[in-house]
């Protein structure tokens, strides 16, 4: 029989064979294994308390009361204030790594930046506080790629989208691979990147041996047509 106390020595006997003087801590987790005895030390002397508060800001999640080490928590600001040092503390034996600090966000913005094939929705003003925001559209057909919302911080603006632009399925390009639409009785379609559109051949003519497939895909404003040819 093994009996487990803090500093305790125990000679622990199992299918014949003796294991003596091995030290064991009290809430050890031990078991006995193809009559080997197996056990593991939970340490709680190296884990570190809940992590600090810091002014204008929070943990990111819930707060525990125990932390093993090498376990990391995320700090984030309020608005109007930035993060200076890493946002990201980590539990190094008892304690927490530095904490970082959030500071007031004071320098001003001049107007947004102008995006290409796209507009700002709000009124817009030559001075932004820190913190304020504006928000940005397409013109149509057009897909947005990146965040509308982009805001004054600390004197610069975050990164703007962009407004990538659609395919256009021209009656000219259509004659020149002896195609068309096959779903829609149009001359003419605006598809935005990412949609598939179906063509087919035009009467009087079949697939080319080398043409695309029929159902293309519009990427980055192209359409890449498949080719009929002459029965």
């Amino acid at each position: 029989m093994c009996l487990i106390g803090l500093e305790m020595q125990s000679n622990c006997v199992n299918g014949g064979k003796r294991f003596a003087n091995i030290r064991l801590q009290k809430n050890s987790n031990y078991q006995f294994i193809d009559n080997a005895f197996v056990f593991q030390i939970i340490s709680e002397v190296d884990g570190c308390p809940p992590p600090p508060d810091i002014l204008h800001g929070q943990l990111r999640g819930n707060k525990k009361q125990k932390y093993s080490p090498n376990e990391t928590m995320e700090y984030q600001c309020d608005n109007g204030y930035y993060i200076s040092g890493s946002r990201t503390i980590t539990c190094l034996k008892k304690q927490w790594s530095e904490a970082p600090q959030c500071r007031a966000n004071v320098e001003k913005c001049g107007r947004p930046p102008s995006i290409e094939n796209g507009d700002i929705i709000d009124l817009l003003k030559d001075e932004y506080k820190s913190g304020e925001r504006v928000i940005y559209k397409c013109q149509r057909f057009y897909n947005m790629e990146g965040n509308a919302a982009v805001s004054c911080q600390n004197g610069h603006w975050s990164d703007t989208p962009k407004c990538i632009v659609p395919c256009t399925a021209s009656q000219e390009d259509m004659e020149h691979n002896n195609i068309r639409l096959r779903w829609l009785g149009k001359d003419e379609l605006y598809s935005t990147d990412g949609d598939v559109v179906d063509f087919t051949c035009k009467r009087g003519y079949s697939p080319a041996p080398s043409s695309p497939a029929f159902r293309v895909r519009c990427i980055n404003g192209i359409f890449e047509y498949p080719r009929c040819i002459r029965i």
